[in-house]
């Protein structure tokens, strides 16, 4: 700002602005003149003088708790200087720093310094019964005075409605600047899961019940976290009815990993919290400008993560309606009405998957339900899951390391609800009574596929044998695999094992009494004649 004189009031006309609507839909702003001026085509600002005595008022005793009065003694020293509208200008622009002409830069003081200084300016006059502003909407122009403009979003223009309010904007009206672009952001987050057969980080998952599964969240501080005196950070994190947070109720901090910007977050740190109730996981950062945060480096864009691990139980949804959780943000939303935001999505979901096996046990030749048989079901050695291989899978879809007897029912059949897909071996220990066991143990390969969104499951594919190697069983089969509903149908079947009757079975009992008594003889006589000749 460069002036000519100092006049006692503005010789400046009216000129237009508008604010470029970048993602605050809607937006409306509060407009405060600071100084008038006459502002030239290039930019150079002359008769600078205050916009009212109630905005020259506001603005001098924010000044000077700002040392305004000491810096008037070292640069302008002499009577009468404090109340100058060029003084304080030039003040507030060697704070601020020279705005560009351009839209964007006119907008966004250049240091963090700068930014605070902006910030509390605008809360000073944001929230003084003094002044009056003038309204303003983005995407409209504005016209005003020439001079010296402050612009500051409405707190009803964010409260409650997903959106957040821009840096303070500092604009000057008249001369080459007809747009400036509204410097606003909100934080983003991610949720993953990480899939074990990859050990890639993902929207999706298969599990057994009851499988510890590796969950993170990833929120993106907005890129001007600087321009905010305070900052609010929670994550909301729902798990679905069928998932449950692998945690104790009363510690559920130490169950969580919490990084900034990857530097881990020690458990008995002040400044956040967790809670898990209602299958609700919340993990609150109550002020992440706070002091205790600054070893942390907290900047723009900075990342905090919080990963954790639940697991399926028997609430879960098998199949491809898939078990849904999803997380959201709140946020402080308004660097100078430190209101609170949530994010606009709402949240950002992943799911996990499970299946069941059902295996019908059948007489080979009739088709006849077979009760009784007695199997056992084992993640095979090739499995892509390393930690899963050679474990035994339990009643409940669950896996161990002892065997668990599957005993088909008076159907012939026997369930098993929650398991992942993989490859299994089902050896039969028992068979049906009066039927042949099976001589070795059956090989199958349970794979998904998802569509395009990634998490919707479009494929579900049980085959004979491993993966790419399909190997046809004379004695088991699947029927049949559903996808919506994730149950996969297997049928093994068994011989009869039957005595046939044989025709003359009394003559062949004679013929062989009668052998016996000649073969008895030929031994005695045999015997005696041995004797004879001693």
């Amino acid at each position: 700002m460069a002036s000519a004189g100092i006049p006692a009031t503005a010789w400046g006309g009216e000129a237009t602005l508008t604010i470029n609507q970048l993602h605050n839909e809607g937006a409306t702003y509060d407009a405060y003149c600071l100084f008038t001026a006459d502002v030239s085509d290039k930019d150079v600002a002359t008769h600078i003088a205050w916009a009212s005595p109630e905005i020259r008022r506001v603005v001098l005793a924010f000044l000077d708790k700002e040392g305004y009065e000491t810096w008037l003694g070292q640069e302008h020293s002499g009577d009468d200087q404090h109340d100058h509208a060029q003084n304080a200008a030039e003040f507030i622009s060697l704070k601020i720093g020279m705005p560009a002409t351009d839209g964007g830069g006119a907008t966004k003081p250049r240091t963090v310094e700068a930014r605070s200084f902006a910030h509390r300016l605008a809360q000073a006059l944001a929230t003084s019964n003094e002044v009056s502003p003038h309204p303003a909407r983005a995407g409209e122009a504005f016209s005003g005075a020439e001079g010296y403009w402050l612009f500051v979003t409405t707190k009803d223009s964010t409260e409650g409605r997903g959106e957040a309010g821009t840096v303070p904007l500092w604009a000057t009206l008249g001369g080459s600047l007809t747009t400036i672009n509204e410097k606003t952001a909100v934080p983003s987050v991610v949720k993953e899961v990480k899939e074990d057969s990859t050990g890639s980080w993902g929207k999706v998952a298969d599990a057994h019940t009851n499988q510890d599964l590796a969950y993170r969240l990833t929120a993106t501080l907005p890129n001007n976290i600087h321009s905010f005196e305070r900052y609010h950070l929670r994550f909301t994190d729902t798990l679905s009815a069928g998932l449950e947070l692998s945690a104790p109720a009363d510690d559920v901090r130490s169950a969580l990993t919490v990084r900034i910007n990857n530097q881990a977050v020690p458990v008995d740190a002040t400044g956040w919290s967790a809670t898990y109730r209602n299958n609700t996981l919340t993990v609150d950062f109550a002020d992440l400008k706070d002091t205790a945060w600054e070893s942390f480096n907290i900047s723009d864009e900075s990342t905090i993560t919080v990963e954790y691990t639940a697991h399926l139980h028997e609430g879960q949804v098998l199949g491809g309606a898939g078990n849904s959780n999803g997380v959201s943000l709140t946020y402080t939303d308004d660097p100078v009405w430190n209101s609170e935001g949530q994010t606009k999505d709402a949240t950002d979901t992943t799911k996990t998957f499970a299946y069941q096996l059902t295996v019908s046990k059948q007489d080979k030749q009739t088709g006849e339900a077979l009760s009784g048989a007695s199997f056992t079901v084992q993640v095979a050695d090739t499995n892509s899951d390393s930690a899963s291989r050679t474990r035994y899978v339990q009643a409940d879809g669950s896996l161990g390391t002892e065997a668990h007897a599957f005993v088909t029912d008076d159907k012939g059949t026997f369930s098993i609800k929650g398991i992942d897909e993989g490859t299994y071996l089902v050896s039969e220990v028992t068979p049906p009574h009066n039927f042949s066991p099976l001589s070795q143990p059956i090989t199958f390969t349970i794979t998904s596929g998802l569509d395009g969104t990634g998490q919707t499951l479009s494929t579900l594919v049980a085959e004979m044998g491993e993966p790419g190697k399909a190997q046809p069983s004379p004695f088991a089969s699947i029927s049949s695999v559903d996808t919506e509903t994730g149950v996969i149908n297997m049928r093994v079947t068994n011989d009869r094992q039957l005595l046939m009757p044989l025709t003359g079975m009394e003559g062949l009992g004679a013929s062989s009494a009668a052998g016996a008594v000649m073969l008895v003889g030929a031994i005695g006589g045999i015997a005696l004649n041995r004797r004879h000749h001693q």
